[in-house]
């Protein structure tokens, strides 16, 4: 519908925005390697830094939103792998079940599971926390990509606008 253009235009635009840091911060971090990290134990050291530090923030996260447990109700739940850290029997930790899971899995169950599995804060959290994420770890001496990540941190932003548009318009957002 019509009214929906100018929704489509500020996720566009906001999307644009992160785009823009996301280049913006790389050519600063590039920049900024060549010139101090350029001896092969400094690169190690990086890699480490990096290694530890997603490590620690992984576990903020979660223990952040440890009483963050919603019920298993349907079968695509029961199929996909959900992480029922610090939940009783019966239940899951969103922010686990994103974290934990591969990227791959974590798209998948961002994609396709129902209204009500994700929590907005908890998305918006590791949707800001796994961009930073992924900019520092992009020029690690380690070969990784953009292709996933990106995918990622899209279906963790487009799960979180849905949210909020369900949550302003529920009837009309299903």
């Amino acid at each position: 519908m019509w009214f929906e253009l100018p929704l489509f235009i500020l996720v566009g635009f906001i999307g644009g925005i992160f785009g823009a840091v996301f280049n913006q911060l790389n050519l600063r971090l590039t920049k900024f390697r060549h010139h101090y990290i350029n001896k092969r134990w400094l690169l190690v050291i990086e890699l480490l830094l990096v290694a530890a530090t997603t490590v620690v923030i992984a576990f903020l996260l979660i223990i952040g939103t440890m009483n963050e447990c919603r019920p298993i109700k349907t079968q695509l739940e029961l199929n996909s792998p959900t992480i029922q850290l610090f939940c009783p029997d019966g239940q899951y930790n969103t922010m686990a079940t994103i974290v934990f899971s591969t990227p791959e899995q974590a798209v998948r169950n961002l994609f396709h599971s129902e209204i009500g599995t994700y929590n907005a804060w908890s998305l918006l959290a590791f949707c800001i926390v796994y961009f930073c994420l992924t900019c520092w770890t992009y020029g690690v001496i380690v070969s990784s990509g953009l292709f996933i990540p990106s995918l990622l941190i899209g279906a963790s932003w487009g799960r979180l606008i849905g949210i909020i548009l369900h949550t302003l318009f529920p009837t009309s957002v299903k």
